[in-house]
């Protein structure tokens, strides 16, 4: 990987500032004062339909899902907001 000697700083103060993103099998960056809310009023929650993909795909979506869960950056949902 070669890169410009003048976008030498910048490309590792990128590194340091987003090192979390650089990491193999991701890590926990705590997101502090953060807060998100959907109001739909009377409405109740939309159901998407169920996303289709082939057999190939599944193993690399769940390992996906399941470092997320073991990061607690996603939590299991059985409600009617669960998508």
């Amino acid at each position: 990987f070669f890169f410009k000697a003048e976008y030498k700083d910048d490309i590792i103060n990128i590194i340091r500032d987003y090192w979390d993103c650089f990491c193999l099998k991701g890590d926990c960056r705590t997101i502090l004062d953060y807060e998100s809310a959907i109001d739909t009023c009377a409405s109740k929650p939309l159901c998407c339909c169920w996303p289709t993909y082939g057999p190939h795909e599944k193993p690399i979506i769940t390992e996906q899902i399941s470092s997320l869960l073991a990061n607690d950056w996603i939590e299991e949902c059985g409600g009617a907001w669960g998508s």
